[in-house]
């Protein structure tokens, strides 16, 4: 097996723009562990693409934006080389688009 060239955390990581990093992040040899709000996403992930699973571990972080979300993160799966930040909330029935969506995310 080769040697990761580092340790990515990857918020968000089910996301649209968070899988083609996924993709570009695996074909240059690194070692990542994905943030999902729930199991479910990131078996939908894997589902999706079964030969990443070697390359990714999935932690799950329900709500980005509560005080000390990532805490135990980088407690129990650091360190980390790199911190890519991709996560955000999506709602698409929000009524105050910064109070339900830009702060949440600026937050997190």
């Amino acid at each position: 097996m080769v040697t990761p060239k580092g340790r990515v955390l990857l918020t968000g990581a089910n996301g649209f723009l968070a899988t083609h990093i996924v993709a570009g992040l695996i074909s240059q040899n690194y070692s990542i562990v994905g943030t999902v709000r729930s199991p479910a996403k990131a078996h939908a992930i894997i589902a999706l693409h079964p030969d990443w699973e070697p390359h990714i571990t999935w932690t799950t972080i329900a709500d980005i934006s509560a005080p000390h979300a990532f805490d135990a993160v980088f407690r129990t799966a650091g360190p980390f080389d790199y911190v890519i930040h991709t996560a955000s909330p999506v709602d698409f029935s929000v009524t105050d688009l910064q109070r339900d969506m830009i702060d949440p995310a600026v937050r997190g």
